[in-house]
């Protein structure tokens, strides 16, 4: 598939599972109301105080298959536009593409749980050690659902920035809430401290733009690994079908975008090419089966937004 249409079903997938994932955090909220994630609380309940994770995992790995399914249906099109008198279709009940959609649900809820524990575990932790009640924890606890365990410490600082009169840094954060600066900034040149009442809407707002951000970044991450995964899946069923000729070789190219936000050891890497099964070395030396491999180290991976094309070309 040739750029365009590779960044074109890119961004559709991505779009879907940004609205897939703010779905899900929805109605995992649904489900743990404020009243209800207290009580459990008060009764010890720490493994139980937000339910259904699971459900909402399902959920979320059920959209991010169909984002495989499509790759694959929309790499069967194109195929089947270059290879003459064969019908290439793309096989979602074959054994590979099966087990992939298994062990993308069974990793989405393996993930999302020990996520989840372990914000559980510093929501309370942080909670406790600050003296607030069973309330004001439950608030805090399910305020934090779509949030990774590193994004909820970050909110826990923030409110401590503020509560401490640490104002510089709160001010620094690139996800607050800019609508809040000027009081800020009085608060600082005039010594003051913030009334409890708006820091609770300060923090509510920045913990609201991060589960923003997190969507943006999950739905990108998991986009490129449907993608790229769905595609391969179709050349490989193509491949063992014979629907391939024998003189030509399928070749997949490494697209970067160029400009700031774009990871220097991604950047080198546009236009470096790699057959199918291959994989490719990113600037750092490390290997990279696609953007968004999930077995690839995480700083090669989050946030990235190259993408691979695919030709085939004489052997």
């Amino acid at each position: 598939m040739g750029d365009d249409e590779m960044e074109r079903l890119v961004a559709t997938i991505e779009r879907r599972l940004g609205r897939a994932w703010g779905e899900a955090v929805e109605w995992l909220r649904d489900q743990n109301q404020l009243d209800d994630v207290a009580e459990r609380l008060r009764a010890g309940d720490l493994a139980g105080a937000i339910q259904g994770v699971e459900d909402a995992a399902i959920r979320f790995a059920t959209e991010v298959h169909d984002g495989y399914v499509t790759s694959g249906q929309k790499a069967a099109a194109w195929l089947d536009d270059l290879v003459a008198d064969k019908l290439v279709s793309f096989d979602a009940a074959g054994t590979r593409a099966v087990a992939w959609a298994e062990q993308n649900k069974t990793d989405m809820i393996r993930d999302l749980g020990i996520e989840q524990h372990e914000v559980i575990r510093d929501v309370v932790g942080e909670g406790v050690n600050a003296g607030r009640s069973a309330q004001v924890i439950a608030r805090d606890l399910r305020d934090s659902i779509g949030l990774t365990p590193t994004q909820e410490r970050h909110v826990a600082s923030y409110r401590r920035a503020l509560e401490s009169g640490d104002l510089r840094d709160a001010l620094g954060r690139e996800l607050r809430d800019a609508r809040s600066d000027k009081a800020l900034r009085r608060a600082l040149e005039n010594s003051t401290a913030i009334d409890p009442a708006r820091i609770d809407g300060m923090v509510e707002r920045y913990r609201t733009n991060y589960v923003a951000f997190r969507a943006d970044v999950i739905a990108r991450t998991e986009a490129l690994r449907a993608v790229h995964e769905g595609a391969e899946e179709l050349l490989q069923q193509a491949a063992e079908a014979g629907q391939i000729a024998d003189d030509m070789v399928v070749v997949r190219r490494w697209n970067s975008l160029h400009d700031k936000r774009t990871r220097a050891s991604h950047r080198v890497m546009h236009g470096q090419e790699r057959r199918l099964g291959q994989r490719f070395e990113t600037g750092a030396g490390y290997p990279i089966a696609y953007p968004g491999d999930p077995d690839a180290r995480s700083e090669e991976i989050v946030g990235c937004r190259c993408f691979l094309t695919t030709h085939l070309v004489p052997a």
